[in-house]
């Protein structure tokens, strides 16, 4: 935070990371937050696949894993069930990285693991609320990607000017699970399992930011979509 705010001139930046509270670090400037949310069980499905199959550097392998001979999402889930929650550390486990958006926008001391294993769900979501109110500009939607450069254009003209049109202009494509096994279709268990045991907290933040969204695209009078809700698969 120090870092940042001690630069002279303003700067963009994009990482990995826990959202910061600049104010409460006692930072001297506030950053400029934006966002994009993706509904959590596809997130979910997409990242395990991304470990197994994607196309990823040797350190990242090393650090995280990857077993091409790995169950499908589908598969890996379904094994679950008798077990919840029994706590699996393997990094490489399809459910390790669940709640990790909720985790992102709670900030720093906010563990994904304590919302899938553990009683932080309110607690993680109630603060992930209050931070993206006061210090996002605009959260978008994966699943609404124009509209959400859109509104980002509406809010942060000087950045993001011209980004809907250079939108149109992008091809979806997805390498990170080219390899992965095809999943057995998901049955109403596996779906149900998955958005009220493991992401319920996770998705009432999607629900809170997806309402958020529909009024802020009003506000600046772009259309006002209901942004679909994609259940893996």
């Amino acid at each position: 935070a120090d870092y940042l705010s001690a630069l002279r001139r303003r700067t963009a930046r994009t990482a990995h990371g826990p959202y910061l509270d600049f104010r409460a670090l006692g930072a001297a400037a506030r950053p400029a937050y934006v966002a994009l949310v993706r509904d959590p069980a596809t997130r979910l499905a997409s990242h395990y696949n991304y470990i197994h199959w994607g196309p990823r550097s040797a350190w990242a392998k090393f650090w995280k894993g990857q077993d091409a001979r790995a169950p499908s999402f589908g598969s890996c889930v379904a094994a679950k069930l008798p077990t919840f929650p029994t706590r699996d550390d393997n990094r490489g486990d399809c459910l390790y990285w669940a709640n990790v958006q909720l985790a992102y926008f709670c900030g720093l001391g906010c563990d994904h693991r304590d919302v899938t294993y553990g009683d932080a769900g309110p607690a993680q979501l109630v603060a992930a609320l209050d931070n993206v109110r006061r210090d996002f500009l605009a959260v978008g939607f994966v699943e609404d990607f124009h509209d959400s450069l859109a509104l980002f254009e509406a809010v942060l003209p000087t950045f993001f000017r011209g980004a809907p049109k250079l939108g149109l202009n992008l091809i979806a494509r997805s390498t990170s699970s080219a390899g992965a096994p095809q999943p057995r279709t998901s049955n109403d268990t596996l779906r149900a399992f998955l958005a009220t045991d493991v992401l319920p907290f996770e998705y009432r933040l999607y629900d809170a930011i997806a309402a958020d969204f529909a009024a802020h695209l009003a506000a600046c009078g772009l259309r006002r979509p209901v942004p679909p809700r994609r259940l893996w698969p």
